[in-house]
């Protein structure tokens, strides 16, 4: 049964990749489906939640709906996950969320701070990236 589900969350997740699905993929509420992963306690059902996640939040609708939900307070939960796609996708994710302009929590800013000093590229360059997105004036870290 699990094999299943995961198979099935990965599918969902690759679907969404595609913006000609976003349409489906609200009319079937999957948000609520990847948003509901991420409490689950085996991580390729929540790298999979995130992944769907991180490919809907180019949608501004669905960025909206993920914010209504508590979105940003169950992805951040991910920062700095010892799994490398976990952290990736999730501090993606909040990349694409926080572009609505909503204020942006001082935890999650210390968080995204200890990406810069990551020993791999692809974790500190994203973290930069955040940083000089979204607090440009302390940059220079």
């Amino acid at each position: 049964m699990r094999d299943a589900k995961k198979q099935t969350l990965a599918n969902l997740a690759n679907f969404s990749y595609d913006p000609i699905n976003y349409e489906y993929i609200k009319q079937l509420h999957l948000l609520d489906l990847f948003l509901a992963q991420l409490s689950e306690d085996k991580e390729e059902l929540i790298h999979f939640a995130l992944a769907g996640l991180c490919n809907m939040s180019c949608d501004p609708e669905s960025k909206e709906y993920v914010v209504s939900l508590n979105g940003v307070a169950l992805i951040s939960n991910f920062l700095l996950h010892k799994n490398e796609e976990i952290s990736l996708n999730s501090l993606t994710t909040l990349f694409y969320l926080f572009d609505l302009g909503i204020p942006i929590p001082k935890e999650i800013e210390q968080k995204v701070m200890q990406y810069q000093s990551s020993a791999n590229p692809r974790l500190k360059n994203l973290g930069t990236i955040f940083l000089q997105t979204y607090f440009p004036s302390e940059t220079g870290r």
